[in-house]
């Protein structure tokens, strides 16, 4: 495979970013015998080393902070009753500082990019068998160190310089540096870890046990923002623990990416349209979307479908979508058939194909605003 065919690039070689590393050389890559070989890509044949980055400061703090969290230490968030406590030594003996990458050989590459899994998967069949994993995908690459050592040294070997990968703490990009192709530089003054994380005590937030449908029900998130995708591309399942409500505000935020114009209609829970959204394609003119949200754990049967054809004829739309957490029942597709010009039914899977679309839009329309 040409390392050009890898999978999109995540921008160019000068992508800001931000390090946490120790005071005399925080930008180095670490010497070969204060090596832990245990970062997520390390190399399992420890034949080069790996340097780590995030595309921003919050999520370089929450990243650091992660290990105090709940299970490892004594305490956690007063919002579970506990108060936090971090050893002061370990953030007076880093430093964090401002750098950008530079690339000498290859390409960054990222590691969401779903096309990665199909030109990965199968050399990787016997570590997903091992481990009981059905494919590979984000979160299993994401969680499981084993796997994604391996993955980082096969990219390695196709002629990757780094890879990409979302932070599972924070709304931002984490990046794996491949010694001897890519390195970085400084752009800024350093500062200490304490000052950092003394001026941010909001980042504090990030001492929470690991994410669970449970947990994030605690959160009642009530806004949609990168963090959210973030958890939802990591662990989708997550999807199917969220409010109605903002099920609901969650397809209007991925429509609002793809283009359109949208209006998210009053809470309500009488069946009606949950958003309308307006486009304007070229050459046809406007167009209006009707969407109605479902955020069930039960399969949708044939009578919503044939509600929403209703809704849709009444208002005159040019294409209505009826949209579910769950899954449709055999009927419901059938049904579907008949209106395939006018109607389309996303289920889960196909919701989770709009939000790594809507983050791959996100994440490109970011870093041409950091540019």
């Amino acid at each position: 495979m040409e390392e050009n065919n890898l999978a999109k690039f995540v921008g160019p070689p000068y992508t800001s970013v931000w390090r946490i590393g120790n005071l005399q050389d925080p930008l180095a890559f670490a010497p070969h015998q204060y090596s832990s070989w245990a970062g997520r890509f390390d190399d399992p044949q420890r034949s080069y080393r790996t340097l780590y980055c995030t595309e921003g400061e919050a999520t370089a703090l929450r990243e650091v902070l992660a290990p105090f969290r709940p299970g490892l230490i004594e305490s956690s968030l007063v919002k579970f009753n506990q108060v936090v406590k971090i050893p002061r030594k370990s953030l007076r003996e880093k430093i964090i500082i401002p750098a950008r990458i530079e690339v000498s050989s290859g390409s960054l590459v990222d590691v969401a990019d779903i096309g990665l899994y199909d030109e990965l998967g199968s050399e990787v069949y016997g570590t997903l068998e091992e481990y009981g994993i059905r494919s590979l995908d984000l979160y299993s690459i994401v969680h499981n160190r084993h796997l994604s050592r391996i993955i980082g040294r096969m990219l390695y070997e196709k002629g990757a310089a780094g890879l990409a990968y979302p932070s599972i703490y924070a709304s931002g990009l984490c990046f794996a540096l491949f010694e001897g192709r890519a390195r970085l530089i400084s752009v800024g003054s350093a500062k200490s870890l304490e000052e950092a994380v003394n001026a941010r005590p909001d980042l504090l937030e990030i001492l929470r046990p690991s994410i669970s449908a449970q947990h994030y029900n605690i959160y009642q998130l009530n806004h949609i923002d990168l963090l959210l995708y973030s958890h939802l591309q990591s662990q989708p399942e997550l999807l199917r623990t969220l409010d109605w409500r903002i099920f609901e505000k969650l397809l209007a935020d991925i429509l609002e990416t793809f283009g359109y114009t949208v209006d998210l209609t009053r809470p309500t829970k009488d069946g009606g349209i949950d958003i309308i959204a307006f486009g304007k394609p070229e050459p046809w003119g406007e167009h209006r979307y009707l969407i109605q949200a479902k955020r069930w754990s039960n399969r949708v049967g044939v009578e919503p479908v044939r509600e929403l054809m209703f809704l849709h004829n009444e208002l005159k739309a040019t294409r209505s979508c009826l949209a579910t957490t769950s899954t449709f029942t055999k009927g419901a597709w059938e049904l579907s058939e008949g209106y395939r010009w006018q109607l389309e039914l996303r289920d889960y899977d196909g919701i989770r194909e709009w939000i790594e679309k809507a983050i791959r839009l996100k994440r490109r329309a970011k870093l041409v605003e950091s540019k």
